[in-house]
This record gives structure tokens, sequence and C-alpha cells, in this order.
């Protein structure tokens, strides 16, 4: 047999034999190996449209898939606000308020397609309404902590009737008699949730300021970003004063104290945000040590005592004093006997606190939560310190 010349050269020079005319007939899909993998980014106009895309062989031959997208949030977004300085448009979300200041609404594109959400006495968010195309389609109440060391977080939510569903503990939660586990970075995010076999049912991909993709998301946590608790359908992290917007990296309501909390009356954390936290949206703290803080916020705050309940944020401005005051060699609470009276102090006598020894109401706080040992002094304490250094009405 002889071998025409240059046949071998082209059979081996061509693993697919294209140099001598040989061609694939059947029309099976083939897989590409990773190295042949290829992406694409383009840019689409907000709504309906078309993408195409292409992908050729050596042959050469074409093959374009057609797809429809659709691009719900507007191509560039104006943030509309209240005279109150409450968010009432993201461009693609509205939102609305009650007469405290207290987000109660959120609509969503499409007719009938809102979040409700209902507050107690005590300013604690104690239920969320779902509702599509004008059909409830989830209720969830929530029962609030009283302790002392976690005051008014969330410990369980119950549906509509009133059954309990699942119970939130400071690293996992329990859906109904299954058990899940947080695996939680230096801020108190989840970052995986497993369960009890210790296979990763949720796994998050989580930036700077709180913007989260799911890697895994089997069962969803209900607690992400530093620990506050993940309203997934609006995208929303609700602290127990207010609810923060990742995406915005801004609270949606303005700090009531004004510019006394600084002149940015929205920034999160000082735009500090890999190394601070504000769990309550009261006062800005340090990062979580061990992940041991207990399940996020949307709580609400303290009860007010005479004034009312306490308003959001409160204490920003007085850590901020409280700052100032140690830079200036004062101490937190401005008089340098209070470090020497919280050491002699006993826990049961927190209430009432010493006021005259505190020039703001960021260390007055602090006193309460770190002497007062039972629910009923720790209450009043708080009420003692925001009557005395609170924003007054």
């Amino acid at each position: 047999v002889s071998i025409a010349a240059g046949l071998a050269n082209a059979m081996n020079g061509n693993a697919n034999l294209q140099t001598l005319g040989v061609t694939a007939k059947n029309s099976n899909a083939a897989d590409l190996a990773f190295s042949q993998s290829f992406s694409g980014n383009g840019t689409v106009p907000s709504g309906a449209s078309l993408a195409n895309v292409s992908a050729t062989d050596a042959v050469p031959t074409t093959k374009t898939d057609t797809n429809g997208l659709t691009v719900t949030a507007s191509a560039s977004s104006t943030l509309t606000w209240d005279a109150n300085g409450n968010l009432t448009s993201d461009g693609t979300n509205s939102y609305k308020w009650d007469a405290e200041n207290r987000l109660i609404e959120i609509d969503y594109a499409g007719i009938n397609n809102y979040s409700q959400f209902s507050y107690d006495g005590l300013w604690r968010n104690t239920k969320i309404v779902e509702t599509t195309s004008g059909s409830v389609t989830s209720t969830k109440q929530f029962v609030c902590c009283n302790e002392s060391k976690r005051v008014y977080y969330r410990c369980e939510e119950r549906d509509g009737t009133g059954a309990l569903t699942k119970q939130y503990l400071a690293n996992g939660q329990l859906n109904g008699s299954t058990k899940y586990f947080y695996s939680k970075d230096h801020l108190g995010s989840v970052r995986e949730m497993t369960d009890n076999s210790g296979i990763v049912q949720a796994e998050y991909r989580i930036d700077s300021y709180g913007r989260c993709t799911p890697i895994i998301e089997i069962i969803a946590a209900d607690f992400n970003f530093a620990g506050y608790y993940s309203h997934t359908r609006s995208g929303m992290n609700l602290t127990a004063y207010r609810a923060y917007h990742s995406t915005l990296a801004r609270w949606i309501s303005r700090d009531p104290i004004e510019e006394a909390g600084g002149v940015n009356l929205f920034a999160y954390v000082g735009n500090n945000p890999i190394s601070r936290i504000d769990p309550s949206g009261l006062d800005i703290t340090g990062t979580q040590s061990g992940g041991n803080a207990p399940p996020g916020g949307g709580a609400g705050p303290p009860p007010g005592g005479g004034s009312g309940p306490p308003p959001p944020n409160g204490g920003q401005a007085a850590n901020a004093a409280a700052g100032a005051a140690a830079a200036a060699g004062t101490g937190g609470g401005g008089k340098s006997k209070n470090k020497k009276k919280k050491e002699e102090k006993c826990p049961k006598d927190c209430n009432p606190p010493p006021l005259d020894d505190f020039a703001s109401l960021g260390p007055c706080l602090d006193y309460c939560h770190d002497f007062c040992n039972t629910d009923y002094d720790y209450q009043n304490c708080w009420a003692a310190c925001w009557d005395r250094f609170g924003p007054k009405k």
C-alpha cells in the first residue's frame, strides 16, 4: 500500500482531519474543554431585549443562540427622599414610611407586589408580610429576645397562625427540627451555613459594604452581612433601628440627631465597613470577636421612658463625643472618676445610673450594658440615659 505524498504529514498535523476534508455529520453537541471556554460582556438597555451568543469552529461553522434578557433595574437610578430624609424611591423600588419614620412598605415592579412591615409599641419589627400579584405569599411574625446582653434581637420566627417555624441562636438557626450552623467572618457576617452532618447548605460571597452573592444556597441563611437580618426580597439588611441598603452602601433614613452624628446623615459606620459594624443602628462598634455576636437586628430599640422610643443611631454622635473626650485625656464619660466608679459599682445598683458622671449618651448606655444584671434594671437604665442625653423632640 502506498501513501500519497504529504498525506501522513497532513494526518499528523490535524487531529480532526480537516485538511483532508473530513467533517462531522452528526448533530450531537460537543463539550468544550475548559481551556476552550469563553465569556463576554455586553451592555443591554433596561427592560426586555435579545442577546446573541455565537461560536465558530475551525471549519469554520458558526452557531448562534438567541437569549431573551430582562433587566428590571433602571439604566441609571435617581434617588428620591421625603422631607424627613426617608428614601421614597431608588429608581426601582418605592418605599413608604409611617409618622415615626419607620419603614412600613416596599413596593416592587409590577402590580400589587410589595412587602409590609409592622411594629409593636417598642419599635420592634414583629411582622413581615409578602404580597405578589395581590396574593399574600408569606407571613412572618417574630418573637424577640429580652435578655440584658442581647436585648430585642429576633429569637423566633412564626407563621401567620403563630406556629413556630424557626429559632435563631448566636451561631445558627433551627428550621423546624433541623439544625443549621453558621461560619462567620470577623464582622459576624454569615459566610457558610452547614447542616448537622457538616454539609454546606449555603455559602456567600460578601463585599466590603455587604453586597451578597450566593455561591451555594440550598437552604438560605436568615442572617447575612455583619449578622444583620436579611430581607431577601428587597436585598435590605435590617438592623434594630434602620434599614441598610448594601447596594447604595448607606442607610435609607437619616440620622435624627442630624450633623451631631456626622456631616453625612446616611453614612454607614463612618465609611469603614471592614472593621466596624452597627447591629442596632444606634452605635458604631468594633468588629465581632470570635463570631459570637447575637443574631441580627430589625427587632427595635430598648423601651424609652417618658420621651418615647429612642430614635435610631443616636449613639453614633455619643460615641464620637466619647472618643473626642478620650483623645483629650478626660475618659469616655468626660470625667476621670467614671472608670473607678464602674469598677466599684454593684451590678444590681445600675439603676438609676450616675448621670452626672457622663457627658454624653454613649458612655451612659455602655454603663447600663456593663453593670445591669436584670432586664428591669437594664431597660430603666437605658430610659434614664435617653431622657438625659437623647435628642429632644
